[in-house]
């Protein structure tokens, strides 16, 4: 078994060699749970144009930073990861956010 690499950012290389994604403009849904992620790229970031849902649980996000290129988001699953503050999210049409189990305070 291959050793997974500490750092994993979602990329276009990631998206074509791990899920198989050949068309990122046209994806509408990734699911991509407990890969190592630790960040989203921001050049992949801008071409994901029509995601509609992101799963990225079970990873190693500690932040949400290009989240806001992902302009047709309605979804998104964040639960389980390193996560301290949701105050970047700016994914306006977003109508579901599953963020347990992260480091954001309770106030």
């Amino acid at each position: 078994m291959t050793a997974r690499p500490t750092a994993v950012a979602i990329t276009e290389d990631f998206l074509l060699e791990h899920v198989g994604v050949y068309d990122i403009v046209g994806t509408k849904e990734l699911m991509l749970r407990d890969e190592g992620i630790d960040r989203l790229d921001e050049r992949c970031a801008t071409q994901l144009v029509s995601l509609e849902l992101l799963s990225l649980s079970h990873n190693k996000l500690q932040s949400l930073e290009h989240f806001q290129h992902l302009v047709n988001l309605v979804e998104l699953n964040v639960n389980f990861n390193q996560i301290s503050s949701l105050d970047s999210l700016q994914c306006f049409g977003l109508q579901k956010l599953y963020a347990a189990n992260n480091k954001v305070p309770v106030s």
